[in-house]
């Protein structure tokens, strides 16, 4: 993609994809969209308070963005995008609880600033646009017809990432030990990948896959190279895997060798 292109935003680069000819259907990774500071699971409730209204509003944004991204009828979610979403809303919730609370301690005090009460509103205000994006996701979810062939190229998938060690258990040390119970692998990254095969293969039409999520970049890359094998005689036709970056407006193409 051009350089003079980088000024556009997530949602316009990720719009240019959905729009291309070739992508018949374009799987979001609608959580990579969001950005991670947002998304981390570490990222505490004391610090909340902490985000600007011009934080809190580019939140607002990016999130109805998405909503409105899927709106194009080639674009679709897996379930486990859905799933991710219910517990980034949940973890919001959380934060807005603690911000109110902390918000009616000091209203006992003093009087509470005009900026503050601003932000709370826009946390509210926020918590039921993720709410919306929920919704809309549960219905753009990608049906497959031929559940056994994509159940073969799931586990595959599955078994790719953890022989290789894609996810590796490192990442999870950095997550303080009070988040680890919490924290839930719903296999969101080989569902999606599972998916793009599937759509690719089967159905013999141009996959796209928005997402910045390295996993996903090498369960691709590591994947194509196996999965002929279980989904032949499946028609290959050359048929590829675009995998897009919306943050760089990067992509990269990977065929079934």
């Amino acid at each position: 993609m051009p350089q003079d292109n980088y000024e556009l935003s997530v949602s316009e680069r990720t719009l240019e994809i959905i729009t291309h000819p070739k992508n018949k259907v374009v799987l979001l990774d609608t959580n990579a969209i969001i950005p991670s500071r947002f998304l981390n699971d570490t990222y505490s409730c004391a610090d909340c308070s902490a985000l600007s209204r011009e934080e809190l509003n580019g939140l607002k944004k990016v999130v109805m963005e998405s909503i409105n991204l899927l709106e194009y009828p080639n674009a679709y979610v897996v379930s486990g995008v859905t799933e991710e979403s219910k517990g980034f809303l949940n973890r919001f919730s959380e934060r807005l609880k603690f911000f109110n609370k902390r918000e009616r301690s000091i209203q006992r005090s003093y009087h509470s600033s005009s900026n503050r009460q601003h932000k709370l509103f826009l946390y509210s205000e926020i918590a039921e646009i993720i709410n919306q994006l929920i919704k809309k996701e549960r219905k753009k979810e990608l049906k497959l017809e031929d559940k056994l062939l994509f159940d073969e190229i799931f586990t595959l998938v599955k078994k790719v990432s953890d022989v290789f060690g894609i996810k590796e258990p490192k990442q999870e040390e950095k997550i303080p030990r009070i988040y680890r119970e919490d924290r839930v692998d719903h296999r969101t990254d080989e569902e999606i990948v599972g998916a793009a095969f599937y759509v690719a293969l089967r159905d013999n039409i141009g996959c796209a896959v928005v997402s910045r999520d390295d996993h996903i970049r090498a369960l691709i890359k590591i994947s194509s190279k196996f999965v002929h094998y279980i989904t032949f005689p499946c028609s290959l036709n050359g048929n590829k895997i675009v995998l897009y970056d919306p943050f760089t407006g990067n992509s990269a193409a990977y065929g079934f060798n």
